[in-house]
């Protein structure tokens, strides 16, 4: 989104290769006046979904454990698949009713 508000403004294309992972007030080529530095949230605790189930698209998911290499994220496992998924699919998928 940044790469196309400055392209927009710049009338030249802008490289997001290498920025991906950057917040939006570290991008080089934001400009200073309106880079907005956004707080800070701590990884979330995925261990009250530890072992919950829910069906998604018919079917069964359940949420093995916290994803060793990467802080807040949970891995579900669906069928013979394991994936990794973030605590708003969690909050959302696996929360009690």
């Amino acid at each position: 989104m940044t790469a196309e508000w400055l392209a927009e403004v710049l009338g030249a294309t802008v490289r997001e290769f290498g920025y991906e992972s950057l917040p939006q007030h570290e991008h080089p080529l934001m400009p200073p006046q309106l880079r907005r530095r956004l707080p800070s949230t701590e990884p979330g605790d995925v261990s009250p979904f530890v072992g919950r189930t829910a069906i998604i698209a018919g079917e069964l998911h359940r949420v093995v454990g916290p994803d060793p290499e990467k802080p807040g994220m949970a891995i579900i496992a669906a069928g013979d698949r394991q994936f990794s998924t973030s605590m708003t699919t969690l909050r959302r998928q696996f929360a009690k009713p």
